[in-house]
């Protein structure tokens, strides 16, 4: 890996898999990761697009794919698993919610269509119903760190409630 040879590491772990840095959960002890992760992006992600968690994440994108460091977050979260020595868990696409069976611990909107950017009556008006990840996302959006403005959170689950209902009579065929 060209990363190893730019960067002078020793990789700690092989990783099977390129991690994804849609979705993180640590650990209060291993809080020191963050450090190495924040670390690993001010010094090799972040020397051509600053990466302050504004705008399109395809924005950060440096160059083509073959470059070392392509997109910035996720090369330097695979970067610090690697150097990290303390144990990983990794979670399949079932913990996400992406496929039935399993127990969705972490469901995750993908795409464009989040459900903090959804209007989801007009939504339901085109035959998009809600789904769940979206009432998962309401649901916990101010507890236990509040996300939004109350009235924002309430205004959004009384907006789920009659999407839901225009959604019974009007379906996308």
């Amino acid at each position: 890996m060209r990363w190893l040879e730019m960067t002078g590491c020793l990789a700690k772990r092989d990783l099977e898999i390129y991690f994804n840095s849609g979705f993180l959960s640590i650990n209060y002890s291993d809080l020191d990761f963050l450090d190495l992760w924040i670390d690993l992006i001010d010094k090799y992600g972040a020397n051509d697009v600053a990466i302050n968690g504004k705008g399109d994440i395809s924005d950060w994108r440096i160059g083509g794919r073959w470059n070392s460091i392509f997109s910035p977050n996720q090369d330097t979260l695979n970067m610090a698993l690697m150097l990290f020595e303390k144990s990983i868990v990794t979670l399949g696409p079932d913990a996400m919610g992406f496929v039935e069976g399993g127990v969705r611990l972490i469901p995750h909107a993908i795409g464009k269509n989040k459900p903090w950017r959804r209007n989801f009556i007009a939504d339901a008006f085109k035959g998009k119903p809600v789904r769940l990840v979206d009432i998962l996302f309401w649901r916990y959006a101010n507890y236990p760190c509040p996300a939004f403005k109350k009235g924002k959170c309430s205004y959004k689950r009384i907006e789920l409630k009659l999407s839901k209902l225009i959604s019974r009579i009007i379906r996308k065929t």
